[in-house]
């Protein structure tokens, strides 16, 4: 193969952009390969890396989309139930999720559910009771010290909630 000279046309930042980056004496060499190494990765699947991270972002997203859709309906499309709306976060949400297919919880259960200190737990508890009883208009969550269903000192949803 035998090698052809083009010429090109480039704005006049373009050359001194160059000048500065490559050097006058290495600029032919420098758009070559950029020409050489722009033809690679547009032939086949070999694509610009800059965008195969934008498609990986995209399905991120997409799948973040349709998990947040299921959320709000609910599994199944079933009505969630009103707890949810009050939760901060998804160690909120994971409390409530605990708490709604037990029917009531120890803070040391929800420790090990959620990953929290108990101490945080408490505190959590306690901003969720406090937040379903101004939000929701009724005392969802309340706590009980003596035994009930084989469990001592525990946070429990109330009957018809």
């Amino acid at each position: 193969m035998t090698d052809v000279t083009i010429s090109l046309k480039v704005p006049r930042e373009i050359l001194h952009f160059l000048d500065e980056k490559v050097g006058q004496g290495r600029r032919s060499e420098f758009i070559r390969q950029a020409i050489i190494e722009k033809l690679k990765m547009s032939n086949g699947d070999a694509r610009d890396p800059i965008i195969k991270e934008i498609d990986s972002l995209k399905r991120k997203v997409e799948e973040l989309e349709r998990i947040l859709r299921v959320h709000k309906l609910g599994e199944g499309g079933r009505k969630q139930h009103p707890l949810y709306r009050i939760c901060r976060d998804e160690n909120d949400r994971k409390i409530v999720e605990y708490l709604l297919r037990e029917g009531g919880a120890t803070t040391k259960e929800l420790e090990k559910v959620v990953g929290l200190k108990r101490r945080q737990i408490l505190n959590r508890m306690k901003y969720l009771s406090e937040k379903a009883e101004k939000e929701l208009g009724r005392g969802t969550l309340r706590y009980i010290r003596s035994r009930v269903k084989g469990k001592r000192q525990a946070w429990w949803l109330k009957d018809g909630h």
